[in-house]
């Protein structure tokens, strides 16, 4: 083993004790799901968004959401047109999986808002 390759092995396992010393993030997953709260049926495309971030998502058919972000406390609000907006503050712990099921009120609108 030549002296060039015997340094590259030492780089790389510092490299990978590094990584166990200094562990990557902790991420927190929310889950749930949205439905109307007047049918009780699940709603597609609502806009899931952690405000102040870059994280957010939109439901799936069965009213289904999930995202992942740092610990924090954060206001997680949703949005869906025909429907009112609903804003939850939230709390968040590392490494932990959180379910929020919401039902949004389905919005009424005056005939001059139209």
């Amino acid at each position: 083993m030549t002296g060039k390759t015997h340094m590259n092995y030492k780089v790389l396992i510092l490299f990978l004790l590094a990584l166990q010393v200094f562990p990557q993030e902790n991420k927190t997953i929310i889950t749930g799901f949205v439905t109307s709260s007047s049918s009780m049926l699940p709603i597609k495309d609502v806009n899931v968004k952690i405000e102040g971030t870059s994280h957010g998502t939109t439901t799936d058919s069965k009213g289904f959401y999930s995202i992942q972000v740092n610990q924090g406390n954060y206001l997680l609000s949703f949005s869906c047109v025909g429907f009112e907006n609903h804003e939850q503050l939230i709390k968040l712990y590392p490494n932990k999986k959180i379910e929020i099921n919401i039902s949004l009120t389905p919005r009424v609108y005056e005939i001059n808002e139209i």
